[in-house]
């Protein structure tokens, strides 16, 4: 998932509610700031955030496919730099990460919990064909979630 958008100021694209706690850590590079828990086979968070911020005006959604479709690991980051943000997990989700537009900015948040509060999702917003989905297999299918409004990276 990239959240990006023409922004002319100097607010982020993207709110990363995530904390110092089970297991997640801040790393920040020049503009860059990544938050990352897991592993990724012969790169750590610093190492990461330092790669971005080397990369410059260059980083873009393609970019972060190359450098993570090369390397193992499981893993869930999100990073932002000037004008752009990004969220990213292994390919079993084995980091839950969870988005949604609150007061029309993106947010991202490793409790999805929090954010349904934040973004003032209710029953009203339920989504019966993702529950059925998790009724009958324990997961949602692609980006979806219990809620209108949440996506998943």
């Amino acid at each position: 998932m990239t959240m990006a958008g023409a922004r002319t100021s100097q607010a982020p694209v993207c709110d990363i509610a995530i904390g110092d706690e089970f297991g997640w850590r801040c790393y920040r590079s020049g503009p860059v700031t990544l938050w990352f828990k897991g592993w990724l086979d012969g790169l750590d968070g610093a190492g990461l955030a330092q790669r971005i911020a080397s990369a410059g005006a260059t980083v873009a959604p393609g970019w972060f496919g190359d450098v993570l479709s090369r390397t193992d690991g499981h893993y869930a980051l999100a990073a932002t730099g000037p004008g752009w943000a990004v969220a990213a997990v292994d390919w079993i989700r084995s980091i839950p990460l969870a988005a949604a537009r609150i007061n029309g900015a993106w947010t991202l948040d490793d409790r999805p919990e929090r954010l349904r509060r934040a973004a003032g999702l209710g029953v009203a917003d339920h989504d019966p064909d993702a529950a059925l989905a998790i009724a009958m297999s324990g997961y949602t299918i692609g980006m979806a979630t219990l809620y209108h409004g949440m996506e998943l990276p």
